[in-house]
Formats: C-alpha cells, sequence, structure tokens
C-alpha cells in the first residue's frame, strides 16, 4: 500500500518534473520544489523542503541516483528528472532492503576489531578525507572517531562502528569527502534549512548554542558561531566557513562547559566508566560503547531528576562524583519519587515536550527498542529532556489510556502509543495534524510522518501535564 502511494504521488508531480533536456539545466525553484517532494514521496529526502539545491537535497539526489542506475552527481539533469517523475522509480526503501539483502554476511567492525576488512575501511576513510592515522587494520579511537565523522557526513546512524550500512555507503556511489561536506555544511547569517539546523545542533551540543534549532541563521546563532571561533582560536567572524565547519564536526573542538565535564558527541574511557556506573544502579541498559549518545544523555538526566541534581544531561564533576558516591540512589530506590514528578507536570509540559520533538527531527538516533516496546528510547529522550522523569516503557503505556477516534485531534506534544494485535506497542509524540515524531531501531533516526507510516492498532493518547 505505502509504495503504491508513493506511486501515485511521483505520477502526480511527473508534470512539473518532466522537462526537456535543453532545461535541465536551468531548473528554476518549482521545479527543484516538486523534485524535493518526489524524493520524499520516494523516502530519499525528509519534509524539510526550501526549493534549493542544499547540501540535504544534493545528497538525497546522490542516494536517488545511485538506487535508480544514474550517475550519482547530486545534480537535478534531465535523467533525474525523468525518473523521478516516472512513477516506477526504486524506493529508498526497496533499495536498502536489496542491498541489505545482498550484503547481509557482510561483518560488523568496531573497537577491537582488525584484519584487512578494517585496513580496507581505513583506506577508504583516508581517501575520503575522515582518517589521517595509519592503515594498520587496528579498530581503535582514531578510526571510530572517522568513522563517526563519516557517518555523520551522510546521515547514518553516528555509532563509530562500521556496520553493514556503513559499508556499503563507503563501497557504493560517490560518497561525500570530509571537505566536500564541510564546504557543504557552510552557513551564513540570513541562510536557512537543514544544514544550519544541524549547525545550531552541534554548537548546542557543545554548549555554544542556547536557542531553538529552527534552521535560521539570525543572531543568536551569529553569536553563538563567533564565540565558537572565538574559543578555537579561529578569526570571529560569525561566519560558520568551511574551516570552522570542519573544526565544529571533527569531535576536537574545545566545548564551552566546565572543565571536565563529558556530553553528547565524547567518546572516551571517562564515558565507558560514566556507562559502566549508571549500569551498576540501574539507569543504563545499553552496552557500554564509550560513546556519549542519546541514551547515555537520558540516563544521566535521569540519574540527576532522582538525585537531586540539575537535569543538565551532561556529567559534570559534581555528578560524576554523585555517581561513585555510596550513598547514589540507585533507580529502583527512586521510581516512587520519580513517578510521582510524572504525574505531578503542569500545563506547561506539553508544550515543552512537543519543543524538544520537533527540534530533534533529523537527529541520528541509535534506538535499541524491545521488543514489544518501539520507539520507547525516543519518546523517553524527549520527556525525561523535558524534565518528566519516564523511567520504563510499561509507564508510559499505562499512562496512554484514553482511545483516539480522530488522529487529527492529537496535539504537539501528545505523547501516543498504537497498540497493534499481536500485543507490539508503538510509541511517539504527536506533532499535530496527524503526524508523529518517533525513531525506531529499523530508522535510526528521528523522523517524522503521517501516523500511518507507524502501522496499525488501536490509537491511544497520554495527556500530558493532565491531573492524574
Amino acid at each position: 500500500m505505502k509504495k503504491t502511494i508513493m506511486r501515485l504521488m511521483c505520477l502526480c508531480l511527473a508534470a512539473s518534473l518532466c522537462l526537456p533536456a535543453a532545461c535541465a539545466e536551468g531548473v528554476d525553484g518549482a521545479q527543484i520544489l516538486a523534485a524535493e517532494q518526489a524524493l520524499y514521496a520516494l523516502g530519499y529526502h525528509d519534509d524539510d523542503f526550501n526549493a534549493q539545491l542544499d547540501a540535504s537535497t544534493q545528497s538525497a539526489l546522490r542516494a536517488f541516483q545511485s538506487a535508480n542506475g544514474l550517475d550519482p552527481t547530486g545534480e537535478l539533469d534531465a535523467q533525474t528528472l525523468e525518473a523521478l517523475g516516472s512513477g516506477t522509480a526504486v524506493t529508498c526503501h526497496d533499495y536498502l532492503v536489496s542491498l541489505a539483502s545482498e550484503y547481509a554476511n557482510l561483518p560488523i567492525l568496531q573497537a577491537g576489531s582488525s584484519g584487512e576488512s578494517v585496513r580496507a575501511v581505513q583506506q577508504r576513510l583516508s581517501d575520503l578525507g575522515y582518517f589521517s592515522g595509519a592503515c594498520d587494520g587496528v579498530y581503535g579511537e582514531a578510526t571510530q572517531s572517522a568513522v563517526r565523522r563519516f557517518q555523520m557526513a551522510h546521515g547514518l546512524s553516528e555509532t563509530g562502528m562500521a556496520d553493514c550500512s556503513t559499508q556499503l555507503r563507503l563501497g557504493m556511489g560517490d560518497p561525500l569527502s570530509w571537505d566536500a561536506f564541510c564546504e557543504s555544511a557552510s552557513a551564513a547569517p540570513g541562510d536557512a534549512g537543514a544544514s544550519v539546523r544541524r549547525l545550531q545542533r552541534a554548537l548546542a551540543g557543545m554548549g555554544y548554542f542556547e536557542g531553538s534549532c529552527t534552521g535560521e541563521y539570525g543572531e543568536l546563532t551569529r553569536q553563538a558561531v563567533e564565540t565558537f571561533q572565538l574559543a578555537n582560536a579561529l578569526e570571529p567572524t560569525g561566519t560558520a566557513d568551511a574551516a570552522t565547519c570542519a573544526l565544529i564536526y571533527s569531535g576536537t573542538a574545545a566545548a564551552l562547559r566546565e572543565p571536565d565535564t563529558l556530553c553528547a558527541g565524547d567518546s572516551t574511557a571517562a564515558v565507558s566508566d560514566v556507562q559502566s556506573r549508571l549500569a551498576a544502579l540501574g539507569y543504563f541498559e545499553r552496552s557500554i560503547t564509550g560513546f556519549y549518545g542519546a541514551t547515555t544523555e537520558t540516563a544521566v538526566r535521569l540519574f540527576q531528576l532522582a538525585n537531586g541534581l540539575p537535569a543538565t544531561g551532561e556529567a559534570d564533576p559534581a555528578t560524576i562524583e554523585r555517581l561513585n558516591a555510596d550513598a547514589a540512589v540507585p533507580l529502583e530506590g527512586a521510581r516512587e519519587a520519580l513517578s510521582a514528578q510524572v504525574r505531578g507536570q503542569d500545563g506547561t509540559a506539553l508544550s515543552v515536550l512537543g519543543g524538544i520533538a520537533m527540534n530533534a527531527r533529523g537527529q541520528s538516533f541509535a534506538a535499541d527498542d524491545e521488543d514489544i516496546y518501539r520507539g520507547f528510547a525516543f519518546v523517553q529522550y524527549a520527556c525525561v529532556a523535558a524534565g518528566i522523569p519516564i523511567s520504563s516503557p510499561e509507564e508510559v503505556a499505562a499512562l496512554a489510556d484514553t482511545p483516539v477516534g480522530d488522529p487529527s485531534t492529537l496535539r504537539p506534544g501528545d505523547v501516543i502509543v498504537l497498540r497493534a494485535d499481536d500485543g507490539r506497542v508503538t510509541m511517539a509524540i504527536s506533532s499535530g495534524s496527524g503526524r508523529a515524531i518517533y525513531a525506531t531501531q529499523e530508522s535510526g533516526w528521528v523522523l517524522e510522518s503521517d501516523l500511518s507510516a507507524l502501522g496499525g492498532g488501536e490509537l491511544y493518547r497520554w495527556d500530558v501535564g493532565a491531573a492524574q
């Protein structure tokens, strides 16, 4: 059914996309917008349309071209226009499924791996400018960091592990070089779009930007870039040129935070220590990776809320000291108090939760869901970031007890639960108008789509902030 809908959408757009070859070099904004919509219908583009051939649209075009046997130039040429409007183009989902089937036996390479497969990955990363170390076949921290940069540049989950999708992207088509990525990521005051939103998120993660990640390069963003440049010995122009972006996305830039503080994006042995201690106290149930991702941030925030600390999500010295203290409150000992906080939210909780979910769209998110509960990791991340200390999927399932007959009545920020006949539960956050924001193990990043994309089942809502 989904494939049929996509093809129908493409056929509806065909009239605006089918141009003679002579016109392909001079496509206008309306034609680019139609191409973006077609790419979205086929699963290659998000819904952040701006009628510009910016980095995100070019990346989507390259993926589409690779999937459909075209030269992956990232340009909107005549052949690409024709394929987009054909109604028979290969969808992103079908292409990835075919690749996964074809290369199902590729080994996952990660910290501690060694051999010729690792050496080949290192050499490819070196050729593209992401890796500057020796191609020695040993998967160490430098290789892990290089893989993470490559994943970030290509919209993959930033795990630092060379999994099947990462290895395929390294070897197929025409992946972006590090220099090309930094150039495409450049932005200046007055710009808008996905590149600016990514810039704002990166700066926010290092403590330089405190506004909403709107994707608009205004005065707050300019000031954040200038502060970053001053802190990192760059000329303080306030413009995120290629050199500034190279440092911002390198993973080695100086963050604006208290000394000895760990936060999102860090990858050190100290992060492993924090994860291990959180796991011992019951707050962290994932693998100990040494990478400070969204699930680690959630666990730290939950620990801070349970132990009376400011819930920043950063492991500052006070948090680390408390983590290692005998008096640290374990999750089991805090559940009752945390549950009371959840039920004690006021009417502002809904708008705060909705804003956090909206700002998270497009971020990579390596969810590790249970078989029964899909999407919980992201819902918990957003709730805890909003100061709502959800500690288990069962808690959300119990709170979501209001049946929803008409999805269009859902408000931005509503936590929603779909209960399928087979007992599986899917969780998401409403963005209004029958749409939802979610991240699942299959997606690998935070998506926004119509509720129908989450599958069928009975729909329920948790009235966040309502009297319990």
